[in-house]
């Protein structure tokens, strides 16, 4: 009952409070819509609509412009570790959040936990591909299995997984279906700018559950 009491006779808190450089236009509205007398209140959806119509162009650009970047997971051998990592900073550059093992593990970390996480949560795995990596046991397959798993719950025509060929070198048979990248070639690094940004529109197009 105190907290019921509390509720009604204390003001409500700022929503600046909170969100500290939110702008006053949308503050006054959030304030409004909260309002504890319904007297004080929005009376209906159309005038909601229409306060929100009012706010300054900047805000709404503000907003369009705050999607989050692509996520991408780098699959690779450790002994390929150079060219990956010239690959990572490039795409880095691009604006691309990129995860790699030795940028993104912290100390203490559960590497086995958290890698497979990392690939459930990337939008597209590309996995880096070489003379090495492809005769290697190890780990790098344990990725590329996961990665396959979760190929298979995409939509159709969905790019989630990119075979990248690190120099020429053949590609696996499970990987084969996948269109692959040369990123040795003059327009290799271009191609896979190319298939990441229509990743991005697919992503876009995408009804959220």
């Amino acid at each position: 009952m105190a907290v019921l009491w509390k509720h009604v006779k204390e003001p409500l808190p700022r929503p600046k409070n909170f969100v500290i450089d939110l702008p006053d236009e949308v503050e006054n509205i959030l304030l409004k819509a909260l309002a504890k007398d319904p007297d004080d209140r929005y009376q209906n959806m159309n005038e909601f609509a229409v306060a929100l119509d009012s706010l300054p162009t900047k805000h709404v650009e503000k907003d369009s412009h705050s999607k989050k970047p692509l996520r991408v997971f780098l699959c690779h051998a450790s002994n390929d570790k150079p060219a990956v990592r010239e690959l990572y900073h490039r795409l880095i550059a691009d604006g691309i959040d990129v995860w790699l093992d030795e940028e993104n593990l912290l100390p203490g970390q559960d590497w086995q936990l958290e890698i497979p996480d990392a690939v459930r949560l990337s939008d597209v795995v590309i996995i880096c591909l070489s003379k090495n990596s492809i005769t290697k046991e190890g780990y790098i397959q344990k990725e590329i299995k996961y990665a396959l798993d979760i190929a298979d719950e995409k939509l159709e025509r969905s790019i989630f997984i990119i075979p990248l060929k690190l120099e020429d070198c053949n590609v696996p048979e499970r990987l084969s279906k996948w269109q692959w990248v040369e990123i040795f070639h003059k327009y290799g690094y271009k191609k896979l700018i190319s298939a990441l940004k229509l990743r991005e529109s697919q992503i876009g197009m995408i009804s959220p559950n």
